[in-house]
């Protein structure tokens, strides 16, 4: 059992991360997008951040609750970088994941993982099968994460190189939407409609 935020809080700061990458980033620019989401017919949505130096962070949250998957590839844990393929490895990590939320990778996905961690609505508790020494890049790519509109505001300064209008950013941290006002003020060129329509 692990601590770590709550399913609305996760989701209210993973929707504003892929918001105002939707809003900065050109439509024929979406190959370079750090955050993308989906819903699927399951009504499972699922937010992929991916930094684009070969680490990713996948969010899937279901009807049950959440999973979360990352892959660090500088990680040791990376059995692609390993002497040797230690299957024991995925048979710890993954011990005791309800068999929904495995499901929704392939086995060949299941590969690319370093570390994961899934909550259960029922019991509203974290679950975790830690590797003693080495938490598999969890602190480096759940650090993507943010728990405070100023945490996520300085984020966006430095990530984006824009000076961004600090009280339209919490606004966005605090309830997941902006008008189309706050849109246009942060990026006048964006498309707006792309935005409301695509994000989630």
């Amino acid at each position: 059992m692990t601590q770590y935020i709550g399913r609305d809080e996760l989701r209210r700061s993973l929707k504003a991360m892929n918001i105002i990458d939707a809003i900065v980033t050109p439509p024929e620019n979406d190959w370079l997008r750090m955050v993308s989401s989906e819903v699927f017919e399951d009504n499972t949505v699922w937010y992929v951040i991916d930094n684009g130096s070969g680490d990713e962070l996948k969010v899937i949250f279901t009807e049950s609750g959440i999973f979360i998957k990352g892959f660090d590839h500088e990680n040791e844990l990376n059995q692609f970088a390993a002497e040797e393929w230690d299957s024991s490895f995925f048979e710890h990590i993954f011990s005791g994941v309800p068999k929904e939320m495995l499901d929704l990778f392939t086995d060949d996905e299941r590969d690319y993982t370093t570390f994961c961690m899934w909550y259960l609505d029922e019991s509203g508790i974290w679950h975790e099968n830690v590797i003693e020494g080495n938490d598999g890049g969890k602190s480096y790519l759940l650090g993507y994460v943010h728990q405070t509109a100023k945490s996520f505001y300085d984020w966006a300064d430095e990530y984006y190189n824009i000076t961004f209008d600090y009280n339209i950013i919490q606004k966005l941290f605090d309830n997941g939407t902006l008008s189309v006002e706050d849109i246009l003020t942060l990026n006048p060129k964006c498309d707006t409609q792309r935005v409301l329509n695509e994000v989630v």
